[in-house]
């Protein structure tokens, strides 16, 4: 039997756009844009793929409206909105931990894979 690594879908804004996208490790994959893209980018939030049955494909079909190009999506509250709300939702579902312990920090960094905030 095969073992594959649980997948994340992620945000990462670069100014008036913001990529929706799928990896392994959030953090590799920021470090693997951010080598090609002159800006600043940072990670908006992210979750483990199927969770609540969102996949990369599905968030890409719920703001086709907000559509660039590839996975480049305009950076609007809506967007934005979604990813914080779904990151903080999974987090505590998955850890049964209220946004209040103090801990969401930490988890954020452990499921995004991201050494900082």
């Amino acid at each position: 039997m095969l073992y594959y690594k649980s997948k994340y879908v992620y945000f990462i804004s670069c100014g008036e756009f913001v990529k929706i996208g799928c990896a392994v490790s959030v953090k590799e994959r920021l470090k693997s844009v951010q080598t090609g893209c002159p800006y600043p980018l940072a990670i908006v939030g992210a979750f483990e793929s199927g969770y609540m049955g969102l996949t990369e494909q599905r968030v890409h079909e719920m703001f086709e409206t907000y559509h660039y190009r590839g996975e480049w999506y305009k950076n609007v509250r809506q967007i934005k909105e979604f990813a914080v709300a779904n990151t903080i939702q999974y987090l505590e579902s998955a850890h049964q931990i209220s946004a209040r312990t103090g801990s969401l920090s930490y988890l954020v960094k452990k499921h995004c894979n991201m050494s900082r905030l």
